[in-house]
């Protein structure tokens, strides 16, 4: 076996060694990609040890996120939630939620302000405290068929109360929140307008006025105003006529009742009368257009109209004449 020897070995450094080839490019793109990979890998091996530091599991669809509590709110129990009491209302409230919508209460025969309560369902003892508020109030003791009483209550307490004492005033009764009683008097706007009327007399007045809606107040008026110059009792003829025009009272649209005449004409047996009202501080007189009143020394028929109701016919016997 050959030996060599380390002393005869030149150690000189290599100045020229032959050029290595260059390697063809598919490889070095294989080798670069080949790297990207393992690189890639490396990475995502990493990733989820870092990331679970900082990101929460993601939740389950079973399991509802939970909201933390603060620490000065304690989590409802079961116990506590049904031991809450309800908000207790104030008793103004609870008095207005009790109290009943208003209610007619309309008198009969026999009735007074007890047995009106009663009947009712209210507490009777409490009609002893209206009447005795002030002197309207008294007159809820003298109560006629036919009126109306309105009453609101709660529990049997009337809380409001209202009578109309007239067509123009109303009694108003309320008992305030320390349970007194006060009372006041009401005007009731009321609005005048103006009617008219006319009629031909067949067979008598009264069914001519009937025929025509004239009321029996209005065609006394109209009586009384022309019984100086026509005897309505012997006088009157068919085909006779007569045309008002009077007032008509109306409170909340509704009609109240027949004022007084404005004016009127008759025509009685060709003759015709007209009369135009003119008041002055006191009861409504009635004069000619002329300015001359109708009001003179003598009427003309010697027992009242209103006694006189027979029609027409010729068995009427002439209580002056003695004939029929």
């Amino acid at each position: 076996m050959k030996k060599y020897s380390l002393i005869n070995q030149d150690y000189r450094f290599v100045t020229h060694r032959g050029t290595a080839k260059a390697l063809p490019f598919q490889k070095r793109h294989a080798l670069l990609v080949g790297s990207l990979l393992l690189i890639a890998l490396a990475v995502i091996i990493a990733l989820p040890h870092d990331a679970s530091a900082t990101r929460s599991e993601p939740l389950s669809a079973a399991e509802p996120p939970s909201v933390p509590v603060s620490p000065s709110v304690s989590e409802p129990t079961p116990g506590s939630l049904t031991a809450a009491q309800p908000t207790q209302i104030p008793n103004a409230e609870t008095e207005v939620s009790t109290e009943t919508e208003w209610r007619p209460l309309t008198v009969v025969r026999g009735d007074n302000l007890e047995t009106l309560f009663n009947r009712a369902g209210l507490n009777v003892g409490q009609a002893n405290e209206f009447v005795a508020l002030n002197a309207t109030a008294r007159k809820l003791t003298k109560l006629f068929p036919g009126d109306v009483v309105n009453v609101r209550s709660s529990e049997g307490l009337i809380t409001h109360l209202t009578f109309e004492t007239s067509e123009t005033e109303q009694l108003q009764i309320v008992r305030r929140s320390d349970g007194q009683l006060s009372a006041t008097v009401v005007t009731l706007p009321t609005e005048k307008r103006i009617s008219y009327a006319t009629a031909t007399v067949e067979n008598s007045l009264f069914l001519a006025a009937q025929n025509a809606g004239v009321s029996d107040k209005l065609i006394l008026d109209l009586a009384n105003i022309f019984a100086w110059d026509i005897d309505f009792a012997l006088d009157l003829r068919p085909g006779d006529q007569f045309t008002i025009a009077y007032e008509t009272i109306y409170r909340d649209g509704k009609k109240l009742r027949d004022g007084a005449i404005v004016a009127a004409e008759f025509t009685n047996n060709g003759a015709t009368y007209t009369a135009i009202q003119f008041t002055s501080g006191g009861a409504p007189q009635y004069y000619s257009p002329n300015g001359v009143s109708l009001r003179k020394s003598f009427l003309r028929a010697p027992v009242e109209f209103t006694r006189i109701s027979s029609k027409f016919g010729s068995s009427r016997y002439h209580p002056i004449l003695n004939r029929i």
